[in-house]
């Protein structure tokens, strides 16, 4: 473990009852990912947080078990069990952390998916002894009280605030904040802090860190963020193997009849390599080699699914989604066409994305060149890729 690290805890174990689903709210899938998935994805790759410990309920350890058993990051713990209430969750949390000892720490609510990261790293630089750090925003609009739907007064809003989360503490000092008083329920972590005799400092929010309660609130904020459509392309091409060499043939995940295989490292599926190439290049993050060299020995004869899934994570950690995918498949034998919506079903499968924005088109080169000769097979993929808007240096 890390010294002096930086632990963000990711509170995950409400009941969501005003969010009026069935799903809790946190497991509640948008963008082809559940709302904790966005939150714990979008803050792995933030190199200033070390550690990320995330805290369920008891009764959603399945649904959490699944939704993370393809997400290998050192950087994750393994989950705290959440209270009855989230001060207790929270202490919870705490207490787990006592052998990491770190030396910050960050309360957060998935439910603020959207929290930008700029934020998140203000408020760790902003964090010294005895004096914590909440993202708020003031209030801007008029405040009045009222009783049985009637005004009573009208309540000056000067400097009054907004809490957001993360908040961020001294770990020592908010862990023994919340131990001295963990018999009062307080809804909000710098409470605790200040009732210890803590100071706090307030930075400046973000409408996207705001907490989605109810369901309109998640429209609100996925109209807010900006998006832009990346376009990647792929190309892949691969030598039959020899008729004496047993191998079989894979394409787009599925396995083809036929007297021969591709010559690879791996299976050979050439529309696969090239649909993770394509998946690469619109993230800008190389080629499958870069990550799956054919000097290494641990990958001959995997399969190239290992590879697709790979892909997917990389989408899923910068909070995209992929939009669409069209494939073309050059090969005089065999022939494509009546498995091409087995290979549509396997991408829909492995990529969670809707089977009606994947195309695939198979022809021949007319007998023309080393494709035309039945000598191997060539795979083109292009695919466009919604992803948050990017500044410039990120």
């Amino acid at each position: 473990m890390k010294e002096n690290s930086t632990v963000l805890i990711l509170l995950a174990a409400g009941k969501s009852t005003r969010f009026s689903t069935e799903t809790p709210k946190q497991y509640v899938n948008i963008n082809g990912k559940t709302i904790f998935e966005e939150a714990l994805l979008s803050n792995l790759p933030n190199s200033n947080i070390d550690y990320i410990l995330p805290v369920i309920s008891e009764f959603h350890v399945n649904i959490y078990q699944d939704l993370i058993k393809n997400i290998e990051n050192s950087k994750l713990l393994p989950f705290v069990l959440g209270g009855k209430e989230r001060c207790y969750s929270v202490l919870n949390a705490l207490q787990s952390l006592k052998n990491i000892a770190p030396q910050k720490v960050l309360i957060h609510d998935c439910a603020r998916v959207f929290t930008p990261s700029e934020l998140i790293n203000n408020i760790i630089t902003n964090i010294e002894s005895k004096f914590g750090v909440i993202p708020a925003l003031p209030i801007v609009d008029t405040i009045k009280s009222a009783t049985n739907n009637l005004v009573v007064n009208e309540i000056n809003r000067e400097n009054l605030f907004t809490v957001q989360t993360p908040q961020g503490f001294i770990y020592k000092e908010i862990l023994e904040s919340y131990e001295k008083f963990q018999d009062c329920i307080l809804t909000d972590d710098s409470s605790y802090y200040l009732k210890n005799g803590y100071s706090v400092k307030i930075i400046k929010g973000s409408p996207l860190a705001n907490k989605i309660t109810y369901q309109q609130d998640l429209e609100i904020l996925k109209k807010m963020q900006n998006y832009e459509t990346c376009v990647g392309m792929g190309q892949d091409i691969h030598q039959f193997e020899n008729e004496n060499i047993k191998k079989d043939l894979y394409l787009c995940g599925v396995k083809i009849p036929h007297n021969k295989g591709l010559k690879a490292h791996s299976d050979g599926d050439v529309v696969l390599h090239s649909l993770v190439d394509a998946i690469l290049g619109g993230l800008a993050l190389g080629d499958i080699g870069d990550y799956f060299p054919p000097s290494e020995e641990k990958w001959k004869n995997q399969p190239s699914k290992i590879f697709l899934e790979f892909a997917k994570q990389q989408v899923l950690k910068m909070s995209g989604r992929i939009i669409n995918i069209d494939i073309t498949i050059l090969a005089e034998a065999p022939k494509i066409s009546k498995y091409k919506q087995a290979m549509k079903e396997f991408l829909a499968t492995t990529l969670n994305i809707s089977i009606n924005r994947i195309n695939i088109k198979a022809t021949t080169m007319e007998k023309l060149g080393t494709i035309g000769r039945g000598e191997g097979i060539f795979a083109s993929s292009i695919v466009s890729i919604e992803l948050p808007e990017r500044k410039n240096n990120d």
